[in-house]
């Protein structure tokens, strides 16, 4: 959530990340910019199971002063983890552009088919 310092570990250190990743991203993070850092991320990074949930209009500590964000980053991480850890593969369904498509505060990207 929010990651920092993108660019120090480089390209080829990311790329050696090769677990599932979610990357959750604030569009107006003040304090880890968001194309620097959690887009840089998110497009280096080794894994084949991917994804960057950006949050619009939300700065850095956006995640935890709006209830709403929280619910939502709440029933992502559900979804993800669920999904990766647990095996359930029926929240494949909300871990799609479609599905992100519902909310108007987010986007979601993914290399996860």
């Amino acid at each position: 959530i929010a990651p920092c310092m993108g660019p120090f570990f480089g390209e080829r250190g990311l790329a050696g990340a090769v677990v599932p990743t979610l990357i959750v991203g604030q569009e107006r993070d003040e304090l880890c910019m968001f194309e620097r850092d959690a887009l840089f991320m998110y497009e280096h990074m080794g894994s084949n199971d991917r994804a960057l949930l950006t949050f619009l209009k939300q700065k850095h500590l956006g995640v935890y002063d709006d209830r709403d964000v929280q619910k939502e980053l709440k029933q992502y991480a559900t979804a993800f983890f669920g999904y990766h850890i647990q095996g359930k593969t029926e929240y494949a369904e909300y871990l799609t552009g479609a599905y992100a498509a519902e909310f108007n505060n987010l986007t979601w990207e993914s290399t996860i088919e």
